[in-house]
């Protein structure tokens, strides 16, 4: 696991709009064990956001959300203190249509909030960072 001191610059921003939230079951992975072994990590819950970038652990960045479920899942993560796991989408993706459990890569990243900018049209600019991978076991609920 990592320690979270490392610390790199943010880079480019994260799309509200891009972002999806779902519940999944998943596994801890250490940065130096290769993906296959499961051994010695742990399951949990998270929730999920959706992006169409990159996240990747120990590094700190910018993110907007727009979308009033995204924001209401952040609220709630921030006052409970709790992780969030980021994943990629598959493609292009129609977010119109939905999400399905094969728009989306099973390994993610933990992110924690420090620091939330409410903008006065409801929107949220915050600053994560990104602190561990994790492999998606199981999707509990898409929504």
């Amino acid at each position: 696991m990592t320690d979270g001191n490392d610390r790199v610059g943010p880079s480019r921003e994260l799309e509200g709009s891009a972002s999806e939230q779902s519940q999944v079951a998943v596994n801890s992975i250490e940065e130096q064990m290769p993906l296959e072994a499961d051994e010695g990590s742990e399951t949990a819950e998270l929730e999920l956001l959706v992006s169409d970038m990159v996240v990747f652990p120990t590094t700190f960045r910018p993110l907007g959300i727009s979308d009033p479920a995204k924001v209401r899942l952040i609220d709630d993560a921030v006052v409970n203190r709790r992780p969030i796991g980021v994943v990629l989408r598959r493609g292009e993706g129609d977010e119109e249509r939905g999400l399905a459990e094969d728009d989306l890569y099973r390994v993610g990243t933990t992110i924690v909030v420090h620091r939330m900018v409410r903008q006065p049209d409801g929107s949220l600019r915050l600053m994560v960072q990104a602190l561990e991978r994790f492999r998606i076991v199981e999707f509990l609920s898409l929504e």
